[in-house]
């Protein structure tokens, strides 16, 4: 596997956090940076997320607006609340969430970490995220914003658990066990219908394009991306990224895309 080089570009690795919530995250709050496709959002305090349960996650994940209470620079700081958007399409959702609650580092989607999975936010793209965060959106009907980290559509209900004869040879996860040919690689891709994961290096995933050649950072490497449930939606191809060559790639389940050209 590739090792350690904390990647802090393009879609491969962390990304810069930028700009303040300009109006203190209650009424409208608009994003300081676009998303990937460019539409920066919008939300406002219409909406019905009155039930405090649903704004604040178990892990302390906060939402704002929406009926949500307004966070100002105290209490949500660095870049604010920034809006939840549409996976596919980029529009506003109508509640925002408050970005410094989210894990550090700020990760885009590609090999979240097991157990998570991922949310479009404005001014961030589409990264990993608690699965709680996802659970309180769709109680309150708003299923459009996250996906599964196999960027399969999230649906509300749990990841799945694969023991014994459900695991593929090169599987790994909670029933499975840790990545068999390197323990401390990092086990990614459980969703609601896969139990099990697969294994990827801890860090330094060069971004790429699994339609083009390799690119230089990539020479030795395979270009992977996660498949998606709906043939029309090729957003997990902008988070692709540069790893060894998985045993598992181009067989088994068919949900990773593999390039080694």
């Amino acid at each position: 596997m590739l090792r350690p080089v904390t990647t802090a570009f393009g879609f491969g690795g962390l990304l810069i956090l930028t700009g303040l919530c300009a109006t203190g995250c209650g009424g409208e709050v608009r994003a300081s940076a676009p998303d990937e496709e460019g539409d920066a959002g919008t939300v406002s305090d219409a909406g019905d997320f009155r039930d405090a349960r649903t704004c604040r996650t178990a892990e302390g994940v906060r939402l704002c607006g929406g009926g949500c209470p307004s966070l100002g620079p105290t209490e949500c700081p660095g870049v604010g609340c920034q809006p939840l958007l549409d996976r596919v399409t980029g529009a506003p959702l109508g509640v925002a969430v408050c970005v410094a609650d989210l894990p550090v580092p700020i990760e885009q989607c590609g090999a979240c970490r097991d157990g998570d999975v991922c949310v479009r936010v404005s001014g961030e793209g589409t990264i990993c995220a608690p699965e709680a965060l996802c659970q309180a959106l769709t109680s309150r009907g708003l299923t459009r914003a996250c996906r599964y980290a196999d960027f399969s559509v999230y649906d509300g209900r749990a990841l799945a658990v694969s023991q014994g004869a459900a695991c593929p040879r090169y599987a790994c996860g909670p029933g499975c066990g840790p990545c068999p040919l390197a323990p401390t690689d990092r086990c990614s891709g459980r969703s609601a219908q896969f139990g099990y994961g697969f294994c990827f290096s801890e860090f330094d995933r060069p971004p790429c394009d699994p339609t083009q050649p390799l690119p230089r950072a990539c020479a030795g490497y395979a270009c992977i991306a996660w498949t998606s449930s709906d043939a029309e939606d090729t957003t997990s191809r902008a988070y692709a990224f540069c790893d060894t060559p998985a045993p598992e790639c181009g067989a088994g389940d068919g949900r990773l895309l593999c390039n080694a050209r």
